[in-house]
């Protein structure tokens, strides 16, 4: 009446071999191996019949946390791999009730609308200078034609060409970016949020931290 039952009795070797299972892939020095490697010592010790079973055990093990299955490769010791993606990746998450979610929507509306007014000024900073190579260039072209001549303006403007090179080579070794538009503009929105943040007391180190979290 007390004896043990034939399925029983094959759940429990089946347990057994699990066990004696991992304590072999936890002696290999390697942190991972192939998922078909698993998935025959599966077949070897018994564990599995097909490979069907074999698949099926192996994804059991990784619903588990005993293993990682990772794009046919299976990571054998899952509490580092957690560490290693934890350390990687440090989320703290938190609820929707909590009082850091409404702070940090505060704080985000705030960075739009910093973002908004840096990048308006900057485009009119833009416009701006774009009006005076206008202005500088016709400007060139009425001393050249009509007050003075080509042979006095040609070294001015080969100057002042010269000075435009070495203003971008400058800016090239303090910034380190190519000294295009788009770089340039990048950079005067950057420069710019920064002085609009501190002139209105946002912490951005407060934001990021609190964008971490929620």
């Amino acid at each position: 009446e007390g004896g043990m039952t034939v399925q029983e009795a094959k759940r429990l070797i089946r347990q057994v071999n699990v066990q004696a299972l991992k304590k072999q892939l936890h002696t290999k020095e390697c942190p991972c191996i192939d998922y078909t490697e698993l998935a025959s010592l599966c077949k070897e010790m018994g564990l599995a019949d097909s490979s069907d079973e074999a698949r099926k055990l192996v994804l059991a093990m990784d619903e588990a946390g005993e293993i990682v299955l990772f794009r046919n490769k299976v990571y054998l010791d899952a509490q580092e791999i957690a560490e290693l993606v934890s350390r990687a990746l440090p989320l703290r998450l938190v609820g929707e009730d909590d009082p850091r979610v409404k702070e940090f929507e505060e704080l985000h509306d705030r960075k739009e609308s910093i973002d908004e007014i840096a990048d308006r000024q900057v485009r009119k900073f833009l416009w701006v200078g774009l009006l005076a190579l206008t202005g500088g260039t016709g400007l060139f072209v009425r001393l050249t034609f009509w007050e003075l001549s080509w042979d006095v303006m040609e070294p001015i403007a080969f100057f002042m060409t010269t000075g435009f090179i070495i203003a971008g080579y400058a800016y090239f070794l303090f910034s380190r970016r190519d000294p295009t538009y788009q770089g340039l503009m990048h950079s005067l929105l950057a420069s710019r949020r920064r002085r609009l943040m501190r002139r209105m007391g946002f912490d951005y180190q407060k934001y990021k931290a609190l964008e971490k979290q929620c």
